[in-house]
C-alpha cells in the first residue's frame, strides 16, 4: 500500500470506521507494516463478524482523548530474599506521565478517532526513599477508544539491565491498582534476567463497554489477564517461574 492510498472497511455492507496507523515503510514510502483499528457496534458475546477491507481513498481522522484519563493505575512490587523474607517495597504510579506525553504528543505509536495508544516506559521504585530500583522497571502500553472512556493497558514487567551492579534473578509479587483498590494480584514468583513478563488490565465504562467487556472476561468493571498462564508464559524462554518453595 503506498502512502497515497487508503482502506475501507465493510461489514455487511455497510461502511465502518477504520483506523491505518502506518508503523514502518519502504524506502519507496509504501507501507511495510501497519496497524488496523475498526470499531464495530453492538457485537454480543461470542458473536463473530466478517469485516472486507477494500483499497479506498486515503483519509485522516483526529484522535479524541482527555488531558487527564480516568486511569489512575498503580503497580506495586514486594521484593523477596533467598530466605523469603520482605526485603522491600516498589511502586510505580504512571498516571502523571502518561497526561504529560498527551500534551505533548510524546510516546504515541497509533493516533486516530478509533484508537490512540501511547508507551509510557518508568522504573518501579521504592515506596519507602522513592529510589529507582537498579534492574525492574515497567513499559505500559495504554491504548484509548471511545474518546478515552475504555482504556487497556498491556503491563510489560522488565528484567533486563546489563550495564549495572549485580543484574540477576528477582524473585517479587505483584499487584496493580486503581484508585487504591486492587485489581489484579500475582503471587511470589522468580522473574529471570533479560526477560519481560506481559500482561493486560482494562477498564471500561457504559453500555458499548459492557459488551467488550463480555467477550474478554471482564470482572467487576476491569479486564484481567495479567501473567495467570504460567504455561503460556513459559514458553516464551522461561521469562519466570512461579515459586514453589516449601511454605
Amino acid at each position: 500500500m503506498h502512502t497515497t492510498q487508503g482502506l475501507v472497511a465493510q461489514v455487511g455492507g455497510a461502511t465502518i470506521p477504520l483506523q491505518t496507523d502506518e508503523i514502518s515503510s519502504h524506502r519507496d514510502g509504501s507501507a511495510r507494516f501497519a496497524v488496523l483499528s475498526a470499531q464495530l457496534s453492538n457485537v454480543q458475546p461470542g458473536e463473530a463478524r466478517i469485516i472486507n477491507i477494500f483499497p479506498g481513498a486515503k483519509t485522516s481522522s483526529t484522535p479524541s482523548v482527555p488531558a487527564a484519563p480516568d486511569w489512575n493505575l498503580e503497580l506495586e512490587a514486594q521484593v523477596y530474599d533467598a530466605n523469603g523474607n520482605v526485603t522491600s517495597t516498589l511502586v510505580a504510579q504512571p498516571q502523571t506521565q502518561l497526561a504529560t506525553q498527551i500534551a505533548n504528543n510524546t510516546g504515541r505509536r497509533l493516533a486516530g478517532a478509533v484508537a490512540t495508544e501511547y508507551t509510557v516506559a518508568l522504573p518501579l521504585k521504592d515506596k519507602a526513599t522513592g529510589a529507582p530500583h537498579p534492574h525492574l522497571s515497567a513499559r505500559l502500553h495504554t491504548r484509548l477508544v471511545d474518546n478515552g472512556q475504555r482504556i487497556r493497558t498491556d503491563v510489560v514487567m522488565e528484567n533486563t539491565r546489563t550495564w549495572t551492579a549485580n543484574p540477576g534473578n528477582i524473585t517479587y509479587s505483584f499487584a496493580v491498582k486503581r484508585n487504591g483498590s486492587t485489581i489484579y494480584t500475582q503471587p511470589k514468583f522468580t522473574h529471570y534476567h533479560q526477560g519481560v513478563v506481559d500482561g493486560f488490565v482494562g477498564r471500561a465504562a457504559g453500555p458499548g463497554a459492557a459488551q467488550h467487556a463480555l467477550l474478554h472476561g471482564e470482572q467487576g468493571g476491569v479486564e484481567l489477564r495479567l501473567g495467570s498462564d504460567y504455561s503460556r508464559l513459559s514458553h516464551r524462554k522461561a521469562i519466570f517461574a512461579p515459586d514453589t518453595a516449601p511454605r
